[in-house]
């Protein structure tokens, strides 16, 4: 079996006992199966890491992720969250489902931005999740709500992820009478 596949193997396991078996964040588990996958690669392990993180870091998506993120947890620890909540429950607070409509077009507007799934989710599910909850919906249909209409950050142009998505569809070529392909 490569040592790639061991690490991965690894990698995985580490975050399955971290999260499942001794119940700890997630945050903690990923970073726990970065360092023993980073064990792998022996004395290059730091070369390797330095040079992933810079790789990954000039990436539009993953700057996106990043950025979405930082911002969603900037507004939320400046007390921000709760005025954009005050002032989407006063305007749509009546409305049957309003959350959802508004998770929907604030996905829609983020996807289209980011072209990340999880920056997409994180962005406007920090205020769309609390006010879904807070307004009656369990949260496991809140979070299903959120997960849906976080897949809208792959779906809709401009996101790299569709022109991504429309290169996979090779193989097509013009019927032999077209005129119009050189």
């Amino acid at each position: 079996m490569p040592i790639a596949l061991l690490a991965l193997a690894a990698f995985i396991a580490v975050i399955i006992v971290w999260n499942v078996v001794f119940k700890r964040n997630m945050g903690e588990a990923m970073l726990l199966g970065l360092v023993v996958t980073a064990l792998f690669a022996g004395t290059r392990a730091p070369e390797y890491l330095l040079g992933g993180l810079t790789d990954a870091l000039t990436h539009d998506v993953l700057f996106a992720a990043l950025a979405f993120v930082f911002m969603a947890y900037l507004i939320d620890v400046t007390g921000l969250i709760q005025k954009i909540l005050a002032i989407l429950n006063s305007a749509f607070g009546r409305v049957r489902g309003g959350p959802a409509f508004i998770d929907t077009a604030g996905s829609a507007v983020f996807g289209a931005l980011s072209g990340s799934n999880s920056a997409n989710t994180a962005s406007s599910g920090s205020f769309t999740g609390p006010w879904m909850v807070r307004t009656g919906w369990s949260p496991t249909r809140a979070a299903t709500v959120l997960a849906g209409n976080g897949g809208m950050g792959a779906a809709l142009p401009p996101s790299a992820s569709m022109v991504i998505m429309i290169g996979f569809a090779g193989g097509w070529s013009p019927p032999a009478r077209c005129t119009w392909v050189s």
